[in-house]
């Protein structure tokens, strides 16, 4: 399984469904396109005025530097699922274990007790730093982030400190109601894809759904940008939106970083 090409552009080629699609028009390419830099300024501008911060980069490599800058070194870290992760490399930067984290996810993937592994994985969830990437961003800065089982999706809502979010440029859309539609008609045919060479199973489900459309009032998140032409893939279906009051005090004072590459790659 390690030696497959897991990058996004494989399953265009790969995968007989995702070709059926692009061939009869039923998947919209135009979801991997990379908008132009206006898009991305009123993006940018768009999250920062969310009093997150973000920071825009110019490849992948520029990425995982900035990844490894942020993250100091003892500090407990955890990532969901993610291509744009791996695409960067960071993925096999973690897996190299040169990094002086404490990789919760190793930890998960180690224990082999079904019943000790689900509690390693909520524990994780309380992560100091917890990295994923998501399905769309919009233009006003609201982020989609899904999944199949939940456990992606729960650190984004509320458990992890600080929360680092590598997004590909041709993620964004020009509002919120596009980035559901990005994620329903183009990331859940692109996920079913991968979950087929994966998991061995016909496809991937809609099941949660996490809209961060504003901040936490006693939060504050920090916002990285990075520019790709990868595509996370994932799946979603119960929806949760969280629009910038909680209703309680958050357990920690929270930090994202969210990522945007500057140029296709």
């Amino acid at each position: 399984m390690s030696g497959l090409d897991w990058s996004a552009s494989h399953w265009f080629e790969a995968d007989a469904q995702v070709k059926e699609g692009l061939a009869s028009g039923k998947l919209d390419k135009s979801f991997a396109a990379v908008p132009a830099d206006d898009a991305i300024a009123r993006t940018k501008a768009a999250i920062e005025a969310k009093t997150w911060t973000c920071e825009v980069v110019a490849d992948k490599a520029h990425a995982l530097e900035a990844i490894k800058k942020f993250i100091p070194k003892g500090a407990t870290v955890h990532n969901g699922a993610s291509t744009t992760l791996r695409e960067v490399g960071f993925v096999d930067y973690l897996k190299a274990g040169e990094h002086g984290w404490d990789n919760l996810h190793a930890k998960i993937l180690a224990e082999q007790d079904p019943a000790k592994q689900t509690t390693l994985r909520r524990q994780a969830s309380l992560a100091e730093y917890y990295l994923s990437s998501a399905c769309a961003v919009s233009e006003q800065g609201d982020i989609v982030v899904v999944d199949l089982t939940g456990t992606r999706v729960a650190p984004f809502a509320y458990d992890a400190q600080k929360v680092v979010v590598v997004i590909g440029a041709n993620k964004i859309t020009k509002d919120y109601d596009t980035a559901v539609k990005r994620t329903n008609e183009w990331c859940l045919p692109l996920e079913s894809a991968r979950v087929r060479v994966a998991y061995g199973v016909p496809g991937s489900a809609i099941n949660n759904f996490v809209a961060i459309r504003g901040p936490n009032p006693w939060s504050v998140m920090l916002s990285m940008y990075t520019r790709l032409s990868s595509i996370r893939l994932t799946s979603l279906s119960s929806h949760f939106a969280l629009q910038g009051w909680t209703g309680s005090l958050p357990r920690y004072h929270r930090q994202g970083v969210f990522g945007l590459l500057n140029s296709p790659s």
